[in-house]
């Protein structure tokens, strides 16, 4: 999960004709920008740069009363620096090597335990404030326990080393605690999230700002003897999965998972992302985010091929509401097979990723404009929709079966959301719409589907 609290609100895309057909548009980008490009301009600063081979710190938290073991910090060093061998899947360092088509190349420096002067449930408890220019804000343990961390290895690092885009910034410190992971708690404090801190102390002249907060335990999880969350994975030794959610958003991402049942439209990506609920690969929308891919934009008709994208594979752009930019609306389109990084969380009884499914196409629908970032206090999202709060999702796949919010999963996508060879999608959404009411002016048609190759015909309508 992710500290949130801001994003945006108006009616989501939908089958019911309200506004005549589509326009046709421009399909240049005027605007090559992505997230961090953004957030970088109008923050100042950001937390993990997306791209480049850099160094993060890693500080293990040793509770008064407990002990971390050699054995433990050996286990840490290989769920952040491991191979598939020391794993069973990947670690973070190869995980984002993968996804980021090699533009991300991570090296976690692993440090000796800090101990701090208080136990666990001090921390838990902890409720102070930070004065910055004469304005109050409250602070937590976690963000205690940061400071205290900093201020203790100041004379130990040389910490400058660790902002790597000169925004002055620490890129990320991740602390990982050696407290139980509370699993059962309502309101849990030793969990998993990220979130920045408004401390304006510096430690060897940089500033604290994204951290990440996670304990020892989630290595554990689904693990032959360890925790049993979805089911036992196959030869897992260490799940690293949490880890590698939560450096996403360091990188600036948000959960694609439904937050507050209570808001929003609820529609998303029914838990089969690792942005949604931990499993499998990045999805092709972060992944152009994050400016690791290019997407091919279609503005005419033809026909194209796909490889999947659990091999570094193609991503078609249909334009929507396009405004020559990454930030408006449009559909992603791209082939899923579970292979690469799906292939540990395609296994198992209880899989994430559509029931197990081989392959198929995916079709997502995207809703990423800035004209308010922040600007919602439930969500603290920088684009204006999220997938919690708002009536339109920032990220929702448009399911095969012509269903809405996952009706035959129990909230959980199937391998029925998936296209296949045969389908088309007038046929399925004969009146699909985007947000504004407009229906589609393009027809899809999936001619051949596998777990190697996909072709799809385009065809616009005058």
């Amino acid at each position: 999960s992710v500290a949130v609290t801001a994003g945006g609100s108006s009616s989501g895309g939908s089958d019911t004709p309200a506004g005549g057909m589509m326009e046709a548009q421009d399909p240049t980008v005027k605007d090559n920008d992505r997230l961090q490009d953004k957030m970088l301009a109008s923050d100042g600063a950001i937390g993990l740069p997306s791209k480049g081979e850099y160094h993060c710190l890693v500080i293990p938290v040793q509770f008064t009363g407990t002990t971390l073991s050699a054995a433990q910090l050996a286990k840490l060093e290989k769920a952040f620096n491991g191979t598939a061998a020391d794993t069973g899947w990947e670690s973070v360092a190869s995980y984002y090597r993968t996804a980021s088509c090699g533009n991300l190349d991570l090296t976690f420096d692993i440090q000796a335990p800090f101990v701090p002067a208080h136990d666990t449930a001090y921390y838990k408890s902890y409720s102070g404030t930070i004065t910055v220019d004469g304005e109050a804000y409250q602070s937590d343990g976690s963000e205690q326990l940061l400071l205290e961390a900093l201020a203790y290895y100041e004379s130990r690092l040389d910490l400058t080393i660790y902002d790597t885009n000169g925004d002055s910034c620490i890129d990320a410190v991740y602390l990982i605690y050696s407290a139980p992971v509370e699993y059962d708690a309502d309101d849990s404090f030793y969990w998993a999230y990220v979130t920045t801190t408004v401390a304006d102390t510096t430690y060897d002249g940089v500033y604290p700002y994204y951290y990440l907060f996670a304990g020892f335990d989630f290595m554990d999880e689904d693990t032959a003897g360890g925790t049993e969350i979805y089911g036992t994975y196959p030869n897992l030794n260490i799940n690293a999965s949490t880890y590698i959610h939560e450096t996403g958003h360091l990188l600036g991402l948000d959960d694609y998972y439904d937050t507050d049942d209570s808001k929003g439209s609820g529609e998303g990506l029914g838990g089969a992302a690792m942005m949604d609920n931990t499993v499998g690969e990045l999805d092709s929308y972060s992944r152009i985010m994050l400016g690791w891919i290019t997407p091919t934009i279609v503005s005419a008709d033809g026909d194209f091929t796909l490889t999947p994208t659990a091999e570094n594979g193609g991503v078609l752009l249909l334009m929507l509401d396009f405004d020559g930019s990454y930030f408006s609306e449009y559909l992603l389109i791209d082939l899923y097979a579970n292979t690469g990084l799906n292939r540990l969380h395609s296994q198992g009884r209880n899989s994430l990723l559509y029931e197990g499914a081989a392959y198929g196409i995916r079709i997502y629908h995207i809703s990423s404009s800035i004209k308010n970032p922040y600007g919602n206090e439930d969500y603290w999202s920088y684009t204006d929709y999220n997938n919690s709060t708002t009536d339109i999702s920032l990220i929702r796949l448009v399911e095969a079966d012509g269903e809405k919010k996952f009706a035959s999963g129990n909230g959980y996508a199937t391998k029925d959301d998936l296209w296949q060879s045969g389908d088309v999608f007038s046929a399925v959404w004969p009146t699909y719409t985007r947000n504004d009411g407009k229906t589609l002016n393009f027809d899809l048609t999936f001619s051949a589907v596998s777990a190697d190759s996909a072709t799809l015909s385009v065809t616009f309508r005058t």
